[in-house]
């Protein structure tokens, strides 16, 4: 019979071989998605639209494994791995401009929960990415 330890262990190893399979599955916005977007309206829009596809095609995967996963080792490494690209994909967005505050309300519009309200409010994704990215773009012009 096997020790309550060996369970666990067997049971954490599972989980991480499945999370790692559901992480390798998500299909991450990279900088591909610039690919001819020269201009800075472009490209904030481009990443909009990214991130909120990727929003839309994972936010089932975060609720059901929930933000304590993340005491997962594989979980807890894809997160700071998908933090780190994220934020190179924000700073190649926001390319040219200087000001912080731009870069923090970028972080913060793009972001599932803006999405998720206005969702709620009644739009579409695509009236979503609109706004939001007429918001950013809004801003940066006032540099």
């Amino acid at each position: 019979m096997l020790g309550s330890c060996a369970v666990t262990d067997r049971a954490a190893g599972l989980i991480e071989a499945v999370i790692e399979r559901l992480l390798g599955d998500r299909d991450i916005p990279d900088r591909t998605v610039f690919a001819g977007a020269e201009t800075l309206p472009a490209r904030v829009r481009a990443l909009t639209a990214a991130m909120f596809g990727f929003y839309e095609r994972t936010y089932r995967w975060f609720y059901l494994l929930g933000a304590e996963l993340t005491d997962v080792p594989a979980v807890g490494r894809a997160d700071v791995e998908f933090r780190q690209a994220m934020g190179a994909l924000y700073a190649e967005a926001l390319a040219g401009t200087e000001e912080n505050l731009l870069a923090r309300t970028t972080a913060g519009l793009v972001h599932p929960a803006t999405l998720s309200a206005l969702k709620e409010a009644g739009l579409s994704v695509d009236e979503a990415v609109d706004v939001v990215a007429d918001a950013i773009v809004q801003r940066a012009g006032r540099q």
